[in-house]
């Protein structure tokens, strides 16, 4: 998670990516050069992941609630007919 981070940094930055290799990563004078593009992608994943979870639970919820309408409408005929009608409605 966190490479592909920075790989999606490196590539909105156009740095040069750095390998998988441990020794590099353990340096603790190497960190700066993958802070910026590491921070850049987190940002970016991370608003895309929050973006995408929030419409598809919107979009659950929707669709949640008009299958319970309609089971709601099913179990109660009399009541649903009575709220549909145009005269009650109007009903001052």
């Amino acid at each position: 998670m966190y490479y592909f981070a920075y790989l999606v940094g490196s590539w909105l930055l156009d740095m040069t990516t750095q390998t998988l290799g441990v020794e590099y990563w353990l340096e603790w004078y190497n960190w700066l050069d993958i802070l910026a593009p590491l921070t850049v992608g987190g940002l970016v994943c991370g608003s895309v992941c929050a973006v995408l979870g929030h419409t598809m639970v919107r979009i659950i919820w929707h669709w949640d609630l008009v299958c319970w309408m309609r089971r709601r409408q099913t179990r109660y005929p009399a009541v649903a007919s009575e709220i549909n009608t145009p005269s009650s409605r109007h009903q001052t």
